[in-house]
């Protein structure tokens, strides 16, 4: 009896090659929503029996869809998959309710909650961010009284942000107590919950795992160019893959190691961030049970010759996975130039070692008007970026060197719309 694969997809567009899962006995279907589906490559249309487009990608909207696949097939050849945070509960409730195999959402909830993964990995010792729970009727009861006590357990800076969102969406920092008044008035009749968290100095990493019977197959960890959160306020963001020498390479991936082992993700790819302050401590950050966005993917096979997207949703079909590391002869980092408001003035490279690959998405002239951004957007999207930037070298070091170079680079020089030669 042939098996139904069925994939979610709501913000994150695939980066495989995805007929290298077609297998004869399964079918495949894919539940998306419009947004992504108008960026699906044809080469990925094709692999699906039947795509379904839905908005938005809901428990309630994809549970008639399974039933209908239900009524085709057993439970046991129902499989749920996904490589997207925005769907990862979504699967896991209908996991649960309908009594299909696999991870449901008391196991998932520590990889999308950042309340419940920091309690947990607390309680254990590992160091994480000091964090408590917005509470909104505490806040509207006396704001004053609210804010007082919060100033007592926080220092400015301090960091505003969704306890279940993903892509650095509804971000905030927090500098003093007129900004706070001004963002939680915007926060606090919102439906979803917000947290208050301690903002950390230091440099941010990601680790990106496979992990098969609660044992990490594969890790690569990676440098930040910049967080994605200040994507927003102009900042490029990015990652440069590091290799196992590097000094601080084994240093995170000791508490990386810890935290798998802690949290138990399922079968699949985890994407970790962990902050290296510059007393020399690691700090945890988040983690979810999804492979990376942006780039990543392609630049650690790049490096690697490791799709850690195709062995997720690999390990996510129960299927069998080989992984084999190619030797790195090469290193290379990605990097997104964020647009800004304003007149193009002028595009400028600094001076480069790397090999380079650039798409520019501006030109001088242009005149740049970008659209507000809904409540809770991701960042880094298509249409705010202005460049993408990829670099490679044989040598790490000259590599990094450019990292740092571009890292402080202005690259799209801007005449601001308030601008008045007068």
């Amino acid at each position: 009896m042939n098996s139904v694969a069925l994939f979610f997809n709501a913000i994150t567009p695939f980066k495989s090659d995805l007929s290298l899962l077609r297998c004869s006995d399964t079918r495949t279907v894919l539940l998306i929503n419009s947004t992504i589906y108008s960026q699906l490559k044809e080469e990925h249309k094709v692999f699906f029996e039947k795509i379904y487009v839905i908005d938005p990608i809901t428990f309630e909207t994809t549970l008639p869809i399974v039933v209908h696949y239900l009524k085709e097939v057993s439970r046991d050849q129902i499989k749920l998959v996904t490589n997207d945070e925005a769907c990862i509960l979504v699967v896991g409730k209908l996991i649960d309710y309908l009594g299909l195999k696999g991870e449901g959402e008391k196991v998932l909830i520590k990889f999308i909650d950042k309340i419940v993964m920091k309690n947990t990995l607390d309680a254990q010792g590992i160091r994480t961010p000091y964090h408590q729970k917005f509470n909104r009727d505490e806040y509207l009861t006396d704001k004053v009284h609210y804010i007082t006590e919060l100033e007592k357990k926080f220092n400015y800076p301090f960091v505003v942000k969704p306890i279940a969102l993903y892509g650095s969406a509804s971000f905030k920092k927090i500098h003093n107590r007129t900004e706070w008044f001004a963002y939680v008035e915007q926060i606090v009749h919102s439906d979803i919950s917000f947290q208050i968290e301690e903002f950390i100095e230091g440099t941010l990493f990601h680790c990106d795992a496979i992990v098969q019977n609660k044992e990490i197959r594969f890790v690569s960890i990676s440098e930040y160019l910049w967080p994605m959160a200040l994507f927003k306020e102009g900042y490029p963001t990015g990652s440069i893959v590091l290799p196992e020498h590097d000094s601080r390479w084994n240093q995170l991936n000791v508490v990386h190691q810890q935290i798998i082992a802690l949290l138990q993700p399922p079968e699949g790819v985890t994407h970790c961030e962990l902050f290296l302050t510059q007393n020399n401590e690691v700090v945890f950050l988040e983690i979810a049970a999804r492979p990376s966005g942006a780039l990543v993917v392609s630049m650690i096979e790049r490096m690697t010759g490791v799709n850690i997207e195709l062995a997720h949703f690999m390990l996510r079909l129960q299927r069998p996975i080989t992984i084999q590391t190619q030797r790195i002869t090469e290193f290379s980092f990605f990097c997104y130039v964020p647009k800004k408001n304003g007149l193009v003035l002028s595009l400028e490279l600094p001076k480069l070692n790397s090999e380079l690959s650039i798409e520019w998405n501006v030109k001088p002239g242009d005149l740049i008007q970008m659209q507000p951004s809904g409540e809770y957007d991701i960042l880094v999207k298509p249409s705010n970026i202005a460049a993408t930037i990829i670099l490679s070298n044989s040598c790490f070091d000259h590599l990094y060197q450019d990292f740092l170079t571009l890292k402080k680079a202005h690259l799209v020089h801007i005449q601001p719309e308030n601008y008045s030669s007068s």
